[in-house]
């Protein structure tokens, strides 16, 4: 664990305490059998956007537990249980925690897929599964694509859940092509995040080891072939310095692993004979699919060996099966046979593919004959997709030729309809997907059409445009909404940037990076965005132009992750470009931003003749917003350099002058520098008005750098107001936010926390220790709301 310092030396050192302690998690939260494990249930829990910690309160109101046993359970005020349990009942549209307590079975299901339909067969190997998970510390589901690894993977890892005190935590790895990912996507699903300040995957996997290191879970990584060697070696480390953590993996190829118990998932039961077809399973889950789009069917009599026919030709492969059988809305059985008879006889000489990767190619290639020439040319262009994507998206990239939003919702229809693409309707706008094996196949197919180069061109063309739309939003009134549907698309971001970067369109990657870094800065991964910024700086030939914005982004992420030497390297050329430039808006942004890390880095007389600077430009230009950023940022680097008169009169000006002015990220940030400021000054009762709106505006869009610069305040607030205990779960909840963020301006920017080895000598170690983990475990929304109201720790 990364300990956030408070003062000249780290927390842990001040107040005696082993990191151990300090990520010591609550009483382990045990977890139901799932024998009555209804996934209806769960779609609900994803639909209704529970959170983690109300998962736990939820399933605790299944074991009849009061306010204040939970609380005790979770180490958290009845208050907080109190404004759970209300949430839940509102999200959930329940009456009673009675109604509440019917969800305990899946509450601590963490990041698990909502299985559509019911699990075929497979008795006999799940309960072999079961067996084998509890005896062993790593278990692969290996097979042919569309084998049901996945499918199998979900089922045994819900039956055996209740066998492990912190429950089953499931990370798709498909839609991850980065190694860096897996551990802080894992540690995302777990409720949790990373460091953002680690850059290399040993130091991501040692995070989320140490994280772990207490855990007692059951961890499922899905589809990890493609990323072999980097889960191989993170599985290895979870299994040797976690005791209780056991994992269910699923891939085409095994790890290798001392101890691993590898399972082949074989097809399902083909029938011997036209008597026991009904029992078999591969039949019975043609026959249940097919019933599903069409009740005429005779699948027991008049078609019972058209069914055993097709199930056999495809070998009993669920995936294969249940393609086949989405033919049947316009084929007859008996055509269903034909078309996978001929099919199969031109695949059979496929060098490069197994035997298993061939059958389902087969299965795939004659889905795809079946479409219409439009829909093939569709299906190829949408390979370029990672992930989920919205219509709007794929319109604007695939729809090269000219054609009608009617027309092109027909296409996607006729994907979704023949089971070639997936699509989930949330907040009354559709997004899609494909599955991993049908989108590499429908790369493959455009790689074969030679539009594959276009393609890429015009997906990154779509990133860019989608970030330049959103990125100004993220500092708006709606930024929280923004910010989500930023998150929403960053898959194919990154998709879009590392083919900028690999293919040397140095324009490109330098518009696309300028547009995300402030997602980067806002969400928390400081880190990546540092990566990646590095890389498109390293780009040859980039305009002047394009390398001032990424040298202002680049500058910015450098800042808030509180590198002040490299901040003022990369805004100092920025600007040095700015002053060959003609427009003069340019030159006094860079001016501006090149002011900070000169004010916070001991240049402060150089920072404020920048600040004039940029000033004099921006009433030149009449430019209102301008100005004020100006006013505001001379008050903070006057702070910085303690002149503290001159500061408050600069913050209290730029307060008022962003007050009637449309920019709620400055607003919030004049708050906070005034309040911070008061705060310094002695003067508590007028600063806390200002850090509660300045902390009100942050979390409502979710932003975590302002968010951890306030609760430092209110820790210090405490520790002035002679609260220690307060304070000192302030220190732990602090300290929990700024490792998962990346975000170390609290000991860049800000003075030391005064007082902090005072009251951990009048607390004692026992009681301090106690205090920080408490803070420590708090999620964001229990700490904001400890920090503002007057409750008291427990």
């Amino acid at each position: 664990m990364r300990y956030l310092y408070l003062a000249s030396t780290p927390v842990s050192s001040v107040l005696n305490t082993d990191s151990h302690a300090l990520r010591t998690r609550k009483n382990s939260v045990a977890i139901p059998p799932s024998d009555a494990l209804s996934f209806n249930q769960m779609d609900q829990l994803e639909r209704a956007g529970i959170t983690v910690r109300e998962r736990e309160v939820l399933f605790l109101l299944g074991q009849r537990l009061t306010n204040a046993e939970i609380g005790e359970r979770l180490f958290i005020s009845v208050r907080t249980v109190e404004s759970h349990v209300s949430s839940l009942l509102r999200k959930l549209g329940a009456d009673s925690r009675l109604d509440l307590a019917e969800y305990k079975a899946v509450a601590a299901l963490r990041g698990f897929p909502v299985p559509t339909t019911r699990l075929i067969g497979r008795e006999s190997q799940l309960k072999v599964l079961r067996d084998q998970i509890l005896s062993s510390r790593l278990v692969t589901l290996t097979g042919s694509g569309g084998s049901g690894k996945t499918r199998m993977a979900i089922a045994v890892a819900t039956s055996v859940a209740e066998d492990f005190s912190d429950g089953a935590v499931f990370l798709d790895c498909s839609a991850l092509s980065d190694p860096l990912l897996v551990a802080s996507t894992l540690a995302g699903n777990l409720g949790v995040q990373l460091g953002g300040g680690s850059t290399t995957l040993e130091e991501r996997d040692s995070e989320i080891v140490a994280l772990m290191s207490d855990y007692e879970t059951l961890v499922v990584f899905d589809n990890c072939e493609h990323l072999l060697e980097p889960v191989s070696h993170l599985i290895s480390r979870l299994i040797q310095a976690c005791p209780g953590v056991r994992v269910l993996a699923t891939s085409r190829e095994a790890f290798g692993l001392p101890g691993e118990n590898i399972h082949v998932v074989p097809p399902l039961q083909l029938p011997q004979s036209l008597a026991d077809s009904e029992r078999a399973e591969a039949v019975v889950l043609f026959r249940e699919r097919a019933k599903a789009l069409r009740s005429d069917l005779d699948l027991v009599g008049a078609d019972a060996e058209a069914a055993i026919s097709i199930c056999t030709t495809l070998d009993g492969l669920p995936l294969a099966i249940e393609l086949a059988a989405v033919q049947l809305v316009h084929l007859t059985p008996a055509e269903v046979v034909r078309h996978l008879n001929n099919r199969f006889n031109l695949l059979t000489g496929r060098r490069s593919d197994t035997p298993r990767q061939a059958t389902l190619k087969a299965t795939i290639d004659w889905s795809y004959d079946l479409l219409t020439d439009e829909e093939q040319t569709l299906f190829a262009r949408l390979g370029i997709f990672v992930g989920w994507f919205s219509g709007q998206a794929a319109s604007s990239v695939c729809m090269v030729e000219s054609g009608t939003p009617l027309e092109f919702q027909s296409l996607i229809g006729g994907l979704i309809w023949k089971s070639l693409l997936s699509v989930s309707t949330f907040d009354s706008s559709s997004r899609y997907r494909m599955l991993e094996s049908v989108r590499a196949y429908a790369e493959e197919k455009l790689y074969e059409s030679g539009e594959h180069g276009l393609m890429s061109r015009r997906h990154c063309q779509w990133c860019i445009d989608f970030a330049e739309d959103a990125a100004p939003n993220l500092i708006g009134e709606d930024r929280a909404t923004w910010l989500r549907k930023f998150h929403e698309e960053i898959p194919n971001l990154r998709s879009g940037l590392a083919w900028a970067i690999s293919n040397n369109e140095a324009d490109m990657a330098a518009a696309l990076f300028a547009a995300m870094w402030r997602y980067w800065h806002m969400h928390g991964d400081i880190a990546e965005g540092r990566r990646r910024g590095a890389e498109v700086l390293e780009m040859p030939g980039m305009p002047d132009g394009a390398r001032a914005r990424s040298l202002e982004a680049a500058g910015g992420l450098a800042w808030w992750g509180g590198d002040m030497d490299a901040s003022s390297t990369v805004y100092e050329e920025a600007l040095l470009i700015a002053r060959s430039n003609d427009d003069p808006a340019v030159l006094a942004n860079a001016l501006y931003n090149a002011a900070f890390p000169n004010g916070y880095g001991g240049r402060g007389e150089l920072a404020l003749a920048y600040l004039e600077e940029a000033r004099a430009i921006y009433e030149n230009l009449g430019d209102e917003l301008g100005i004020a950023k100006c006013v505001w940022g001379w008050g903070a680097c006057a702070q910085a350099m303690e002149m503290n008169e001159e500061a408050r009169s600069k913050l209290e000006q730029a307060l008022q002058m962003f007050e009637p002015l449309d920019d709620v990220f400055m607003l919030a940030w004049a708050h906070r520098m005034l309040g911070s400021l008061l705060l310094r000054l002695g003067q508590l009762a007028e600063a806390k008005p200002h850090l509660e709106a300045g902390l009100r505006l942050f979390d409502s869009a979710g932003d975590i750098s302002g968010i951890v610069l306030h609760l430092r305040d209110f820790a210090q607030m405490a520790i002035d107001q002679g609260d220690s205990r307060r304070a000192m779960v302030l220190i732990g909840a602090l300290g929990a936010i700024q490792e998962t963020s990346g975000i170390d301006l609290v000991q860049a920017i800000s003075q030391e926390i005064k007082g902090l080895e005072g009251i951990s000598e009048e607390l004692g170690p026992i009681e301090t220790e106690t205090l920080l983990r408490q803070g420590h475990e708090m999620t964001r929304d229990e700490a904001i709301g400890f920090a503002t109201d007057q409750g008291r720790p427990r």
